[in-house]
């Protein structure tokens, strides 16, 4: 998995550990896969994993022209680059709205999700791109 790096997501006073990446499964190359996973910090183990496999129209990395993190639904042209902390909140929130209360463990489809996670993302700024997920605020 690719950007395995666990990153903080601070909430009111919750805090929460996320990483996001790309997965394959070992002599499949055509399960690839994008994952988010979230567990509150004192809550280890209850892990909420949203997952986005490749389908008709539902595309993941699989390498050029698309950037490790990246999702996109051809249907309505929606992208959300995984590794931005705002979008890992988004996925947080609609995850809530949809009964995981990181008291346990609670697979997801992200592309079931995925007109809640862009509902919870903040308006862009005119202007703005998809940036640098160094580059982005927490929390």
């Amino acid at each position: 998995m690719t950007h395995r790096r666990i990153r903080s997501l601070k909430v009111g006073a919750d805090t929460y550990r996320w990483w996001s990446g790309h997965v394959h499964t070992r002599g499949a190359p055509d399960t690839c896969r994008e994952v988010v996973r979230i567990a509150r910090e004192d809550r280890r183990g209850r892990v909420l994993r949203v997952t986005f496999r490749p389908g008709p129209g539902l595309h993941v990395n699989d390498g050029y022209p698309m950037h490790d993190g990246l999702i996109w639904r051809a249907a309505d042209d929606v992208s959300l680059n995984l590794h931005l902390p705002s979008v890992a909140r988004a996925i947080l929130d609609a995850a809530v709205e949809h009964g995981w209360d990181a008291a346990s463990a609670l697979d997801l489809d992200g592309w079931d999700l995925l007109d809640a996670v862009v509902a919870h993302l903040p308006p862009k700024q005119e202007g703005e791109q998809e940036g640098d997920p160094e580059g982005e605020r927490e929390g």
